[in-house]
C-alpha cells in the first residue's frame, strides 16, 4: 500500500511540473514527421484555405535546428461580376522549405518577457492545458493586451504540441488595418485526424445573391459612400473585406442610411458582407483615389 501511495504521489508530481512550466518547448510544438498534413484559413469569406503536408524532415548537425520540406496545396476565392454574380477560386502548389531552431528552448520566452505598463491597464497571461477542441492535444495559449485603457492592442495565440501555431489572431483598435485570424482547421499525423479538411479542388463556382435591399452609391468612391438599407426597421452586420479575402473593418449599423468612410484604404476593390438575421450578402466596392 505505501508502494503504490508513493508511486501515485510521484505521478501526481509530474502531472503538476509538466503544467507548472506553463509553456511547451519550440521543439515539442513543432516536431512534425513526414505526411503530417495541416489546413488552415486566414478567414470565411471569401473561401481560402492554406494546406500543406510534409515532405522531409532532417535536423542539423548540433541537433538544435530541424528542417521539414512542405508542399502547399492553397486557394483563395473573390468575386467575378461577369456575366452574373459568383465566386471564382485561384489555386497554386508549390513546395518550400522552413526551418525551427532552439528547439530546447520554451516557446513561451519569446512572449512573456514583454514589457506591461500597468498604469495603461495593461496586462499578459498564459496557461498550458489539454485541448478538447484539438483532439487533447497539450496546448500554450498566450494573451496579451497594449493600452488597453485607451485603444486596445490585444494579441490572442496558441500553439499546440506536434501541430504548431493552431490559432492567431490581433486586434488593433488604433488602426483600421487589423490582422485577421488565422486558425488550425484540419490536422491529420499518425493515425490521428482531427477536425475537417477542406477538400475544395479546381473548377469551382458559386453564385452570389445580390436580390438583397442594400443599395451602395457612389460606387466607385474616393473617399466615403452611402449604404442604403430598404428594410430600415433590422439592425445589420456589416463587414469589409479586401480582394484578398482579409477582413479588415467590421461595423454594427442601423438606420436606413450609413455613410461608410474608406478614405484610409489604397485603390482597389473591396468586398462588404451584410447580415441582418434574415439577409446574407455581398457587395463590390471600387476604391478609386483622386477621383471625383
Amino acid at each position: 500500500m505505501k508502494t503504490i501511495l508513493i508511486g501515485f504521489i510521484t505521478l501526481l508530481m509530474l502531472d503538476v511540473d509538466v503544467f507548472s512550466q506553463n509553456t511547451l518547448t519550440i521543439g515539442q510544438v513543432y516536431d512534425y514527421e513526414v505526411g503530417d498534413e495541416f489546413h488552415y484559413s486566414t478567414s470565411e469569406i471569401p473561401p481560402n484555405a492554406t494546406r500543406y503536408t510534409i515532405l522531409d524532415k532532417q535536423y542539423s548537425a548540433l541537433g538544435d535546428t530541424v528542417f521539414y520540406v512542405l508542399h502547399y496545396d492553397n486557394y483563395y476565392s473573390a468575386v467575378n461580376w461577369q456575366p452574373e454574380p459568383h465566386l471564382e477560386y485561384f489555386f497554386n502548389s508549390f513546395d518550400h522549405t522552413v526551418h525551427y531552431t532552439n528547439l530546447n528552448s520554451l516557446i513561451g520566452d519569446q512572449f512573456n518577457n514583454i514589457p506591461i505598463d500597468t498604469s495603461m491597464g495593461e496586462w499578459f497571461t498564459d496557461t498550458t492545458f489539454v485541448s478538447t477542441d484539438w483532439c487533447d492535444r497539450l496546448v500554450y495559449r498566450y494573451q496579451l493586451c497594449l493600452a488597453c485603457s485607451f485603444e486596445p492592442n490585444t494579441y490572442d495565440e496558441q500553439f499546440g504540441a506536434g501541430v504548431g501555431l493552431i490559432f492567431s489572431i490581433h486586434t488593433d483598435l488604433s488602426s483600421s488595418q487589423n490582422a485577421y485570424p488565422y486558425r488550425l482547421m484540419y490536422y491529420r499525423k499518425d493515425e490521428l485526424s482531427c477536425g475537417t479538411p477542406d477538400l475544395t479542388t479546381v473548377n469551382i463556382s458559386e453564385s452570389v445573391d445580390l436580390d438583397n435591399g442594400f443599395s451602395i452609391y457612389p460606387n466607385p468612391v474616393s473617399s466615403v459612400f452611402a449604404l442604403r438599407n430598404n428594410q430600415a426597421h433590422r439592425n445589420f452586420q456589416c463587414s469589409l473585406f479586401d480582394s484578398m479575402g482579409q477582413t479588415i473593418r467590421t461595423m454594427s449599423l442601423s438606420g436606413s442610411v450609413n455613410i461608410i468612410d474608406m478614405s484610409d484604404f489604397g485603390s482597389g476593390i473591396y468586398y462588404l458582407r451584410l447580415n441582418d438575421g434574415i439577409r446574407i450578402t455581398t457587395q463590390r466596392i471600387v476604391v478609386t483615389k483622386g477621383s471625383h
